[in-house]
């Protein structure tokens, strides 16, 4: 294989990204620790849920520039009611929150017919001015009691000596491609991806 064949191989940036990772790893005293692994587990779990949540939006051909800033006002919810509802009232708090984040966008797409990325741009700077305004640019800890709540330990603390928000990772990746492949709204959102007008004669609304 000629060097010009090389750089146009499919998925060439993520093996040059895999070996820089290897490199960096050479030296086990500073990274290959329980606690470092520990970490990138977690920050990735994290980021998965978010990118299982935008490929849903992708899916309709549609895209979401709120993510990160929505995913931000759910945890500053959560901190901040914590020590008012308590652990499961806070957490429910955000996640209503977070749903209705992401109603009011889609029925701005979707009932008023305005783009996907100027919407959610909105939203995006919405969040943030929220974020802002309810902490005051300032930070706030999670108290020790909260941390070591039941429900927070279930959803971030370990389960078989591993990080538990990989194995709700895995099971939230696996409930939404039964959610595709399985049920009828799955197949809609498949096909409405696939060719809105198509999708729509055939009653898909």
């Amino acid at each position: 294989m000629t060097v010009k064949q090389l750089t146009h191989t499919q998925g060439l940036g993520a093996i040059i990204g895999v070996v820089i990772m290897l490199a960096a790893m050479i030296d086990v005293s500073g990274w290959w620790t329980r606690q470092t692994i520990a970490n990138v587990v977690q920050f990735t779990a994290i980021l998965g849920f978010v990118a299982m949540g935008q490929a849903l939006v992708i899916m309709c051909k549609e895209i979401d520039l709120s993510v990160g800033s929505v995913y931000g006002l759910t945890g500053v919810a959560f901190i901040t009611l914590e020590p008012t509802l308590g652990v499961p009232g806070s957490l429910l708090a955000a996640l209503v929150i977070a749903a209705l984040a992401g109603l009011v966008q889609a029925i701005a797409v979707v009932k008023g017919q305005l783009p996907s990325m100027i919407v959610t741009l909105g939203g995006l700077f919405t969040a943030r001015g929220i974020i802002y305004v309810w902490t005051g640019g300032s930070v706030h800890n999670f108290s020790e009691d909260a941390r070591n709540h039941p429900v927070t330990r279930l959803l971030g603390g370990e389960l078989f000596g591993i990080e538990a928000a990989i194995f709700w990772l895995i099971a939230v990746g696996l409930a939404l491609n039964l959610l595709l492949w399985v049920t009828p709204f799955g197949n809609q959102l498949l096909a409405t991806g696939g060719s809105k007008e198509s999708a729509e004669s055939r009653g898909v609304r």
